[in-house]
């Protein structure tokens, strides 16, 4: 009798070393990042070693999945897992593994010796862990995506490319070269306008009005014929640039501070149009040469290369 039972202790904890030792190969080997969060938001001590590499530090003591997360992502971003954790941790969400995991494809800014920041990709996969007599507890695993994210915008661009050729044609064909050479040369007015309203000098409140109702002008003009000829992405960026003038419309004092959240959707507005340019050059004798190009759009090709 007290063999067996001293077997049975010997076997138990033969048992249990060889499950440690288990645990330590996934824990040191994997490249996810994996840790435990308890229900009351806690990381649970053990976590892989990839969480290290991933994440940049080496304490995660007393962390909580919004202090893991909080110093590499986005106010929103955080909001959103914020909101998400906060319900999967609750008692009445138990036995709801259902919803979306909104943090599938996180953007992540990573901080480096010497002072830049890097960006990458994370997805953050969450499982229910139920063991007898103890609290769920769930396993997260962290994985870089990075790789997968710059094949999807490759692959997007490259649609939105594609989609954009197809535009050309349709509106080449349906209004004829004439007609589109036309608009091409009526767009980089208005591309010259826009430019030269906001830079004209400005101190009182009747000059900043002047200024948005003369760019919203022109940023109609081009929506209006980008919709004529069904260049959606032309179309769209003109839309987001008026609807932030038509905001801008609504307050009741303008200042020049006002104008500086503009200035990325106007880029984008310039970009999409001088990409329409270079297809168009590229696709034959609608558009005109490369070389001639205009000033803002030769500035903003060198700024994007």
């Amino acid at each position: 009798m007290f063999i067996t039972v001293k077997r049975h202790e010997r076997e138990k904890q033969e048992l249990i070393g060889a499950g440690n030792r288990l645990t330590d190969a996934i824990l040191n080997n994997t490249s996810q990042g994996i840790f435990l969060l308890d229900p009351k938001d806690k990381v649970l001590p053990r976590v892989s070693k990839s969480l290290t590499t991933l994440f940049r530090r080496e304490d995660f003591t007393n962390s909580s999945f919004e202090k893991l997360i909080g110093p590499i992502v986005t106010a929103k971003t955080l909001s959103v897992a914020r909101s998400y954790v906060a319900r999967l941790l609750e008692t009445a969400a138990r036995s709801d593994g259902e919803e979306s995991n909104p943090l599938q494809d996180v953007e992540v800014r990573l901080p480096n010796p010497d002072g830049t920041v890097e960006t990458a990709h994370y997805s953050f996969e969450f499982n229910a862990v139920d063991l007898a007599g103890e609290s769920r507890v769930w396993l997260v695993r962290v994985t870089d995506i990075t790789a997968r994210a710059q094949q999807q915008r490759e692959l997007d661009d490259l649609r939105a490319h594609t989609q954009t050729q197809g535009e050309i044609l349709r509106g080449v064909l349906q209004a004829g070269g004439a007609r589109f050479r036309a608009f091409l040369q009526r767009t980089d007015a208005s591309m010259k306008a826009i430019n030269g309203v906001l830079k004209k000098p400005a101190r009182e409140a009747d000059a900043f009005r002047d200024k948005l109702e003369e760019t919203l002008q022109e940023v109609d003009r081009v929506r209006r014929d980008a919709a004529a000829l069904k260049l959606t992405g032309l179309e769209a960026a003109a839309r987001l640039v008026e609807d932030s003038l038509q905001d801008f419309r609504s307050r009741r004092a303008l200042s020049g501070s006002d104008f500086l959240p503009l200035a990325v959707k106007l880029d984008q507005l310039y970009g999409q149009f001088a990409w329409l340019r270079q297809l168009t050059s590229q696709a034959g004798p609608v558009g005109e040469p490369d070389a001639a190009a205009p000033a803002w759009e030769v500035s903003w090709r060198s700024n994007a290369n």
